[in-house]
């Protein structure tokens, strides 16, 4: 894309960028740096304090038409076109792959609260034609709050990705995976049949559709590499509906094959192992504090691995996760944490933290 767009120059006018056959999701991306640009160099400075009405409007017109044809005309290097169109792509990928956590991360990296004004502007620049971003946009705009927290944009956040993606639907995946073949689609050599299992089963894992992604984690480990639309269709046609629909039943269909937590009980004949399904029948408190559990070397290991050193931040965290009554309610609020802190929710560390919390609540004190 970049060989075809520079055509062998060193250098080239965001104007010609502009006239290329490029995705608008990229023409966005250039028009941005080009206003960076802008604004970094002020080829112009405007003396208000002269004597002339800035408010007619044929000079407001006539200016307009100025910072256009100032904002075509910036040029661009080589590698800034390449860094350009790179990070886009990323972005986009992102965005249609995992598009909450992505927006989580870019918005809250830094700082803890936004304006809603300020949100909704930055969202409408970068999500143009994503539909979560879109509907999260609506969501924003139509509530009541003037600010957001991290904690209140994520419940936000969820609740979108709730309705958007019921368990048992297909018709918003299957746009998205439209969207997702068509990014693809720039490059031809990529994947054109269908998209990879790998990114299948990524896009489903980030919208929490467990029962779907567990479908397509089993054909890939029977050596399915490939999904068509059709493919995806048929998940939500022909497996899941043809599955229980028992409550206890539906749970134990939506976990993946790597089964977490699983907790082992030591008995007096032989061992007793509770496993996620058994959560609909969690045991009546009192529950024992989460610290019981806690030895030094499991401290010591959460401490260092998950929580960068930082002890306080993590009594912190646990006082706040030994507050509550159900494991469904701590486990939502570990997922948060590892996620908030990019960890992978499968290394050592973060499955031994949730066997211990996990324990709390079904261990009758005991937990091993």
């Amino acid at each position: 894309m970049v060989e075809r767009s520079l055509n062998g120059k060193e250098f080239i006018t965001c104007r010609s960028l502009l006239h290329e056959t490029l995705p608008q999701f990229i023409k966005d991306s250039i028009l941005s740096l080009a206003q960076k640009h802008l604004k970094a160099e002020k080829p112009i400075t405007w003396n208000f304090n002269a004597n002339l009405d800035f408010d007619d409007e044929e000079v407001k017109a006539s200016g307009e038409r100025l910072m256009l044809a100032l904002l075509r005309s910036v040029r661009f290097s080589r590698t800034e076109v390449e860094l350009c169109l790179s990070n886009a792509l990323k972005l986009r990928f992102d965005l249609l792959i995992r598009p909450r956590q992505t927006i989580e991360a870019i918005f809250f990296k830094t700082v803890d609260h936004h304006d809603r004004k300020v949100l909704v502007s930055s969202l409408n620049k970068i999500g143009h034609g994503v539909p979560f971003l879109e509907a999260l946009v609506k969501k924003i705009e139509h509530g009541e709050k003037e600010s957001f927290s991290r904690e209140a944009f994520h419940v936000v956040a969820e609740q979108v990705q709730r309705e958007m993606y019921p368990d048992f639907e297909k018709k918003q995946l299957l746009h998205e995976y439209d969207l997702v073949l068509d990014l693809f689609s720039i490059d031809q050599a990529l994947f054109p049949k269908g998209l990879s299992s790998v990114v299948v089963e990524e896009i489903l894992l980030a919208r929490r559709l467990d029962a779907a992604h567990s479908v397509v984690r089993k054909k890939a480990a029977q050596g399915k590499t490939t999904w068509s639309k059709e493919d995806i269709k048929d998940i939500f046609t022909f497996v899941l509906k043809a599955a229980p629909s028992e409550p206890v039943e539906r749970e134990r269909l939506a976990q993946p094959s790597v089964i977490f937590p699983k907790i082992i009980f030591p008995k007096e004949d032989d061992d007793l192992r509770v496993h996620r399904q058994n959560i609909e029948r969690q045991p009546p408190g009192p529950y024992p504090s989460i610290f019981s559990f806690i030895d030094d070397r499991d401290q010591r290991n959460f401490v260092r691995k998950l929580f960068q050193k930082d002890e306080k931040a993590f009594n912190s965290f646990m006082d706040k996760v030994d507050c509550l009554s159900q494991w469904r309610e701590a486990k939502q609020i570990i997922d948060w944490e590892l996620e908030k802190r990019h960890l992978d929710p499968y290394c050592k560390e973060a499955v031994r933290l949730g066997d211990i919390v996990f324990a709390k609540y079904f261990s009758n004190g005991k937990y091993a």
